[in-house]
């Protein structure tokens, strides 16, 4: 089993976000606080880009 090691919002550093696995998961540092997002869906990217391009082909010049 692994050491679990727990933080207080503010107590995370550079070197914990380097511990962190490479495992496709967004990590983010923010005033100290560690930010887990998981990664976007493909449909969810698909769908992004398709709005943008239909705001981008129908707003004015």
């Amino acid at each position: 089993m692994g050491l679990v090691q727990t933080f207080e919002p503010g107590d995370f550093t550079l070197a914990d976000l380097d511990a962190l696995p490479d495992d496709g998961t967004r990590y983010e540092i923010v005033d100290g606080m560690l930010l887990v997002t998981a990664i976007p869906l493909p449909i969810h990217q698909t769908r992004l880009s398709r709005s943008s391009w239909n705001l981008r082909w129908r707003s004015p010049t």
